[in-house]
């Protein structure tokens, strides 16, 4: 008898208990509906401080489907360049940015509220720049150039989340609503921030998160609501140009492809002539 082995990939993927409910209508459609997702290997766990999600391929294509996201970690038995990475990404990338601009919108009216903020001479300081935020648009940027600078970008919000978070752990009262949304902004900033990798990688260039020097973390809870009002306020900006940017090239994208048909009908009537 002879022993083959094939080769074999397996998806982990692994959720904080606050972030499952973003996986709850796949999950339920792999359960109740398996032969539609062709999946044959299924696995939930839970642990003390998170589920932790073991599927083949085609379950996981399943699971992904329309969450904009990637798996945070993956075992392959043949590693390649960019896999687990759709061709897509950057499609994804665009609609997922039109999503978190309104989400971006309705975060910082809560944090508002929450830290009393909505006072005008305390709304304005909001409005100061953030040192890691681009001043310019940069979808007018090349391609490559544009995805780089996002990169960068998600990188330093993904950390500023999780410091704005902890502060609030403190300063929010258990359960507040503003908690969740924060911790709802966290994971789609970090599937945002994975499929720009994943389009950059389609590309053939490396990631580059050019580190940027932080101002001294603030010591009392006031600066602390500011220098939180400002990275929310910033971000909200940042994601409006590029949702209008994104909606700028689709348009011209349209406009040039009805250009090339009406050139190709006057040829063919041409030609016919």
């Amino acid at each position: 008898m002879d022993l083959q082995i094939l080769e074999h990939r397996v998806r982990v993927l692994s959720l904080a208990r606050r972030g499952l409910w973003l996986y709850t209508h796949p999950l339920l459609k792999l359960l109740l509906l398996p032969r539609r997702s062709r999946c044959k290997f299924f696995s939930l766990t839970e642990t003390p401080e998170d589920y932790t999600i073991m599927l083949d391929e085609e379950g996981f294509k399943a699971v992904t489907q329309g969450l904009f996201i990637q798996c945070l970690a993956h075992v392959n038995s043949s590693p390649a360049p960019c896999r687990g990475c759709h061709r897509n990404s950057l499609d994804k990338i665009t609609a997922k940015t039109r999503q978190m601009e309104k989400e971006a919108k309705e975060l910082f009216r809560s944090y508002l509220t929450h830290q009393g903020l909505l006072v005008s001479d305390l709304r304005r300081l909001c409005d100061e720049a953030v040192q890691w935020f681009p001043t310019e648009n940069i979808t007018d940027q090349p391609k490559v150039v544009m995805l780089q600078e996002l990169y960068r970008t998600l990188v330093h919000m993904k950390d500023a989340l999780e410091n704005i978070g902890k502060q609030q752990q403190v300063l929010s009262t258990p359960g507040a609503a503003l908690l969740d949304k924060l911790q709802n902004t966290q994971w789609a900033v970090r599937g945002l921030l994975s499929n720009t990798g994943c389009a950059l990688c389609l590309e053939g260039v490396s990631p580059n998160s050019r580190h940027t020097p932080e101002r001294p973390a603030a010591t009392n809870a006031f600066q602390q609501k500011i220098d939180g009002c400002k990275v929310l306020r910033n971000w909200q900006k940042f994601l409006e140009k590029l949702a209008r940017g994104s909606v700028k090239k689709a348009l011209q994208a349209l406009r040039d492809q009805r250009k090339r048909r009406k050139g190709t009908k006057r040829k063919e009537g041409s030609s016919r002539s």
